[in-house]
């Protein structure tokens, strides 16, 4: 594997386990990417367990436009792990 490969595995994995403590959920068997305009299709979807600012995970940027979400929220749709990335 080369270095540049290692890091981002590296940077992957920090982001999961980030993500396994922020939602309190050790995986998702879905991720969704809605923009913001879909916030009320992503309230449908089932119980939000955890939901919080994509920037408490490591290496993802902020949102780039004004007024979009940027939320990243645990839904349990069911009995299945859905991951939604909003805005």
């Amino acid at each position: 594997m080369n270095e540049a490969t290692q890091l981002a595995n590296d940077r992957a994995t920090e982001a999961a386990a980030a993500l396994a403590a922020l939602s309190g959920v050790a995986s998702h068997q879905i991720a969704v990417v809605l923009g913001s305009g879909w916030v009320p299709a992503a309230d449908l979807l089932g119980r939000t367990v955890a939901e919080f600012p994509v920037t408490d995970l490591p290496h993802f940027a902020p949102p780039a436009v004004a007024g979009h979400a940027g939320t990243v929220r645990s839904i349990d749709a069911d009995g299945t792990a859905v991951l939604v990335f909003l805005g």
